[in-house]
């Protein structure tokens, strides 16, 4: 198979895929979690047509869109260069761990009010009220 007709085909797979890909319910959530690059291996029986990379692109003033990459081979997959190179430098742990940190200290002032009210005894009320000499007028 020459290049020409390898590049057409692949430009029908690129559209199919992009196709599938675009109707994940993930898809829209997939920046926001730190999910930047995707990949696609397209291969039948016969023919190995290589991995489609989709990377995020966020240029400023524009549209953030997925930007398509044909790479040949599974060697080549693996030394591909990357946008986003270290996704830890956007994520700051200590704050992260800061946040989960102070939810959770939160969480746990709620679970011991809610244990202490819970412990008050609203029966002892209600025998002190029927012992009282001139009964309360209960409605």
């Amino acid at each position: 198979m020459d290049q020409e007709t390898k590049d057409e085909l692949r430009a029908g797979f690129e559209i199919q895929l992009r196709h599938a890909f675009y109707n994940k319910p993930e898809f829209p959530y997939l920046p926001s979690m730190g999910c930047y690059h995707v990949f696609f291996p397209v291969r039948n029986q016969e023919h190995d047509f290589g991995f489609l990379v989709l990377e995020w692109e966020n240029p400023p003033n524009q549209m953030p869109y997925w930007q398509g990459t044909w790479v040949d081979t599974e060697e080549e997959l693996n030394s591909y260069k990357y946008k986003k190179e270290s996704p830890d430098a956007l994520i700051d742990l200590v704050k992260v761990a800061k946040v989960f940190a102070t939810n959770m200290a939160q969480v746990h002032h709620k679970h011991m009010m809610r244990k202490e009210e819970e412990k008050k005894d609203d029966w002892e009320s209600w025998s002190q009220l029927q012992r009282a000499s001139p009964k309360p007028f209960l409605n």
